[in-house]
């Protein structure tokens, strides 16, 4: 009898517990990039992200997206879930698991950080992903600075290292212009280097897209993860 005393308020409060999880933000985002010297090498996102909160201190984030690779008629899909913990009002960590598939899948994981810093936000990660034949180490950094006035600026580096000397180099940097408080357009310039079999080149791309902001401020506490992310225009 007392057992099932038991066995009732742990039901009941594993309940309320769950009853008290709600969305606390979360974005839709449409982007389009493409190589500055071969504009056929295009490509279009739609990408949607959801933060679901349990306590102050502890949250999941959910990401979906769709990839349209115009130069190869391929369209790629990303699915990711971040365990998220919020240290303090400025800084929080997180774990996350995730899935590239486009024309064979590759499963992420890593570790990620966002701190709020005077006058820039900085958020980085440590990856690696992996398919059946292949893996890779991902790394990336993101410095985010609002002028007021509507108005801000994104610096990004990502890198990925396949190994045996074959790795891939992202620098950009982005404006953002404030439509509304939950909405913004914004416009990218980077340059993509490749590196293989002692060989290297270096590719410059831009990227505009729009981007709607719901619940937090900040729509969701990390950005998404994955090759497809990393890599414009193919």
């Amino acid at each position: 009898m007392k057992t099932t005393i038991v066995i009732a308020l742990g039901a009941l409060a594993l309940a309320q517990n769950a009853f008290a999880a709600e969305v606390t933000g979360g974005n839709l985002e449409i982007r389009h990039s493409a190589f500055t010297d071969q504009t056929s090498l295009s490509s279009t996102s739609f990408t949607g992200s959801m933060e679901v909160g349990f306590t102050r201190a502890f949250a999941l984030q959910f990401d979906l997206g769709m990839y349209k690779l115009n130069a190869i008629n391929e369209t790629g899909r990303n699915a990711a879930i971040h365990a998220v913990y919020h240290v303090n009002e400025t800084a929080s960590l997180g774990f996350f698991l995730g899935n590239d598939d486009i024309a064979g899948s590759a499963n992420i994981y890593g570790i990620e950080g966002g701190f709020e810093l005077p006058g820039v936000d900085v958020e980085l990660y440590l990856a690696d992903e992996t398919d059946s034949g292949a893996s890779a180490t991902l790394f990336g950094v993101d410095l985010h600075h609002d002028f007021g006035n509507n108005f801000g600026i994104t610096g990004t580096l990502d890198r990925a290292d396949f190994g045996s000397g074959v790795d891939l180099t992202r620098l950009k940097i982005g404006v953002n212009y404030d439509l509304s408080p939950t909405s913004e357009i914004y416009g990218e310039l980077g340059s993509l280097n490749a590196s293989a079999m002692g060989l290297s080149g270096s590719e410059a791309f831009v990227g505009i897209g729009a981007r709607i902001n719901f619940g937090a401020a900040r729509g969701t506490t990390f950005k998404r993860r994955g090759l497809l992310e990393l890599i414009p225009g193919l």
